[in-house]
């Protein structure tokens, strides 16, 4: 077998092109279009949300790292470690309660639950985990959002693309959104975070290397809404058995969907 080759170096170079530092400045000028509501910049730890925090730093916008109590043991400390590394306003907002509470505290993932999930009790993840904390962000720092959002990534994202204004809209709450890397490519991304010597999350890496396909190559929590339907629990049991048998330990029902 042939050794991999790094392609850090080629992606370097694809960012220092001049079609980069078009899109670089082009998505500068999106932040600064929603810098001036104030607010914050989500950072999962992932690619995309890494180039965002990386993106509004001359804004001097917060980063805020929504902390549902479930993500892998990687995130953290690669969030901890690339916010020193580029001096970010970094804020941590914890999920109250957190993931495990609240799906153990609904008792739809025990032993001797009707065989179907009653669907009325499950945890409203995306509420607990992202609507909750950005409506705290919002009032503590203002009503601009920055995402790491791109239409590559589904029909959906599209869809909002296609009425947003260069990667602008606003919410019916009166929030303000910008996605600067929207029509972005993931080449785009990883050459951006290769020129600013930002690296990627170990995550990546540990999925790669248990055989999932790029497009389940995500870094998310340990369980959420999607968890299920997107098969993302074969490869929570391959690259983290320890941290799948804690799930099992805790929520048992889930190994019947694995």
């Amino acid at each position: 077998m042939k050794p991999s080759v790094d392609p850090t170096p080629l992606y370097a170079r694809l960012g220092s092109s001049a079609r980069m530092r078009t899109k670089t400045l082009r998505a500068h000028e999106r932040v600064r279009r929603i810098a001036a509501h104030g607010g914050y910049a989500a950072w999962s730890g992932g690619k995309d949300s890494t180039v965002v925090a990386h993106l509004v730093r001359e804004t001097g916008m917060r980063v805020c790292f929504f902390d549902s109590g479930m993500e892998l043991p990687e995130t953290v400390p690669y969030i901890v470690a690339v916010a020193q590394q580029l001096d970010l306003r970094l804020e941590s907002i914890a999920a109250r309660p957190s993931a495990w509470e609240s799906l153990e505290a609904s008792r739809v993932w025990e032993n001797g639950s009707p065989l179907a999930p009653d669907w009325r009790r499950l945890t409203n993840l995306h509420e607990l985990t992202i609507a909750g904390p950005s409506r705290t962000a919002h009032r503590r720092y203002g009503a601009g959002e920055v995402l790491g959002l791109r239409a590559a990534e589904g029909v959906k994202r599209r869809r909002l693309f296609a009425h947003a204004d260069d990667g602008v809209y606003r919410r019916l709450d009166g929030t303000a959104v910008a996605c600067p890397i929207w029509d972005w490519t993931d080449d785009d991304v990883l050459a951006y975070l290769a020129y600013h010597r930002i690296g990627l999350n170990p995550i990546y890496d540990k999925l790669r290397a248990v055989g999932a396909p790029p497009r389940a190559r995500r870094v998310d929590s340990i369980f959420d809404d999607t968890a299920l339907t997107y098969g993302r629990l074969v490869w929570l049991q391959r690259g983290w058995p320890s941290v799948y048998d804690e799930l099992i330990r805790r929520l048992p029902r889930i190994r019947d969907y694995a």
